[in-house]
């Protein structure tokens, strides 16, 4: 709806647009490219944890990094994965990965 394609998504996220594919047509989207997603899009936080459901991905809500992810989509769901990524950082837990060029 707001004019993304595979290979704008693809660029945004640093991944080869055939990989982008494989993860949206294999049912199988990695958590943390759900995430990314979610805030490369600025979804509010209600709509982030329906299209993580959707795409069968949970947040654990006794994993400390989930923790930490549920509130940046509640609190920075329009700051970004740069944002999002330095946040987890001065947790000192693991960034957002997904697939790379």
């Amino acid at each position: 709806m707001n004019g993304d394609t595979r290979e704008s998504i693809s660029e945004k996220l640093n991944i080869h647009k055939d990989t982008l594919r494989v993860q949206i047509y294999s049912g199988k989207m990695s958590f943390d490219l759900v995430v990314s997603l979610c805030l490369i899009w600025k979804l509010p936080d209600w709509v982030s944890y329906m299209f993580l459901q959707r795409t069968y991905n949970q947040l654990q809500p006794f994993d400390r990094r989930h923790q930490a992810i549920s509130y940046i989509l509640s609190a920075f769901w329009d700051k970004g994965t740069d944002y999002a990524n330095e946040y987890l950082k001065s947790m000192h837990l693991q960034e957002l990965e997904y697939p790379k060029k």
